[in-house]
C-alpha cells in the first residue's frame, strides 16, 4: 500500500536551499582554482581534450570535468547522470564517486513576469502556449564516467567512441573538402601550392587583404587539414580580422578551435597543439582568470558552430 509523501516543513526547505547553495559555492571555488591551472600549456591542452569529448557541456562544466579528472588521475571518456546511464541499461558501480557539474534550476514564468515580458515586447509563451521556462539558479548534479558503470544483464552496450587518427597520412574521409567548402563560404580563395621563400618557413597563412588562405601542398593530407582548420575554423571563424586580441591570443584560439573540431571528428593534432598559454595570459591572477575564461568561451562557441556546419556539409 502506497504511503502519501510527507510535506516538508519550512525549516527543512530552507535547510535544503542552504545545502544546495553551499554545494554551488564549493564548486565555484573549484572552478576558480581550475581556471588558474589553465595558465599552463599542459593544463590547457588537457582541458581541450575534455572539451573535444564533451562539447555539449558548458565551458564551466568542461573545466570542472577536466579538473576533477586530473585530481583523480583518470581520463574521462563518456559521462552521464544516474538516470541517463540507467536508461541506457547501465548501473553505477558500488562506491563510485560522481563528478560535480552545474545544472540549471528552471521554472515557468510567473504571472507578474509574464506581464513584464509583454510590457517589453517579449513573447512569454512557448510553442504550446504555456509560460516559458527560465533559469532561476544553479544546483550541483553528479555525472559518472563509462568506467564507473556496468551493463545490466540482458542489455546491449551503445556504440563506443571512435578512435583518433594520426595526422600523418590521410585524414578522416570528407574532412578536407568540408574545410575547403567552409573557406570558400567565408569569402576566401584557397591557394594550395608548395612553400616559397617569402612564406618565411610557414606551412599556411591567411591574407585578409587579398582574401586568400594558403596551405602548403607538400604536406600530407592530414597535416593540410590541420593547417586549414587552424586558418579557417580558427582565425577566420574566430573573427581575428576584426576582434581586438593579441597575436598570441589569436594563435591559441585558432589552435584550440582546430584541436576541438578535429579531435571531435577523429583527427588527433596534439603533437602540434598550443604550447604558449603563459605567453598571452595577463600576470595579474584575476585578469588572467578572466582572459582565460573569455578565450575559452570564444573557442567553445566557434568550435560548436564549425562542427555543426561541417557535419551539415559532410551530409
Amino acid at each position: 500500500m502506497a504511503t502519501a509523501a510527507r510535506t516538508r516543513t519550512a525549516e527543512e526547505i530552507e535547510a535544503a536551499r542552504t545545502a544546495r547553495a553551499e554545494k554551488v559555492e564549493a564548486l565555484k571555488e573549484q572552478l576558480a582554482e581550475a581556471v588558474e591551472r589553465l595558465a599552463t600549456s599542459e593544463g590547457w591542452i588537457a582541458m581541450l581534450a575534455v572539451a573535444a569529448r564533451f562539447r555539449r557541456y558548458s565551458i564551466n562544466n568542461q573545466i570542472l570535468l577536466w579538473a576533477q579528472a586530473e585530481e583523480c588521475g583518470v581520463r574521462l571518456t563518456r559521462v552521464a547522470g544516474f538516470g541517463t546511464w540507467k536508461s541506457l541499461g547501465y548501473m553505477i558501480q558500488r562506491g563510485s564517486k560522481g563528478f560535480g557539474v552545474f545544472a540549471p534550476v528552471r521554472s515557468r514564468l510567473r504571472a507578474e513576469e509574464i506581464a513584464e515580458w509583454q510590457g517589453t515586447g517579449r513573447d512569454p509563451f512557448d510553442g504550446e502556449g504555456r509560460p516559458k521556462m527560465v533559469v532561476r539558479g544553479f544546483k550541483v548534479e553528479y555525472v559518472f564516467d563509462r568506467a564507473q558503470v556496468e551493463l545490466m544483464p540482458g542489455r546491449e552496450a551503445p556504440a563506443e567512441e571512435r578512435e583518433w587518427i594520426s595526422q600523418e597520412g590521410n585524414g578522416p574521409a570528407g574532412l578536407w573538402s568540408a574545410l575547403v567548402t567552409m573557406t570558400e563560404g567565408c569569402g576566401f580563395t584557397l591557394e594550395l601550392r608548395p612553400a616559397q621563400p617569402e612564406d618565411g618557413g610557414a606551412h599556411g597563412w591567411t591574407n585578409y587583404t587579398t582574401r586568400v588562405v594558403w596551405v602548403n601542398s607538400e604536406c600530407d593530407e592530414a597535416e593540410r587539414i590541420r593547417i586549414l582548420a587552424h586558418e579557417t575554423a580558427g582565425h577566420i571563424r574566430c573573427d581575428h580580422e576584426h576582434r581586438q586580441v593579441s597575436h598570441s591570443q589569436g594563435e591559441i584560439e585558432a589552435d584550440s578551435v582546430a584541436y576541438i573540431v578535429l579531435a571531435s571528428l577523429g583527427l588527433d593534432i596534439s603533437s602540434s597543439s598550443v604550447d604558449y598559454v603563459t605567453g598571452w595570459a595577463p600576470k595579474d591572477p584575476e585578469q588572467r582568470a578572466e582572459a582565460i575564461k573569455e578565450a575559452a568561451w570564444a573557442i567553445r562557441a566557434t568550435a560548436l558552430a564549425v562542427l555543426e556546419e561541417i557535419e551539415g556539409i559532410d551530409g
